[in-house]
């Protein structure tokens, strides 16, 4: 399964964990985002909180382990880049955001 997860994993440009979009890479409405996106970044984390079950049902330490480490990057981006101290941006790149 892990295997699987490494598609998204190269999608991750900047290497802080979340896929990055460009353009219209992701399934709300459409829009044209560059960068790391809230939508990609929660869609993500929720990949790797089932992930985290799956290693849990399976009893599979290094599997959790792994999904551990993921979301604890993936809720480190999103503080870091996409929280303005009063709301999350929709997404943010290292030339612009919104």
């Amino acid at each position: 399964m892990l295997g699987a997860f490494e598609a998204g994993r190269q999608m991750d440009v900047d290497g802080d964990g979340v896929p990055d979009v460009v353009g219209a890479e992701q399934t709300l409405d459409l829009w044209a985002w560059k960068g790391c996106s809230i939508y990609m970044a929660t869609l993500w984390m929720a990949t790797w909180q089932a992930m985290r079950a799956t290693g849990q049902v399976l009893k599979d330490d290094r599997f959790e382990a792994v999904a551990e480490n993921e979301l604890e990057r993936i809720a480190s981006t999103i503080e870091q880049r996409l929280w303005t101290g009063r709301y999350y941006r929709l997404w943010a790149h290292e030339h612009e955001s919104f």
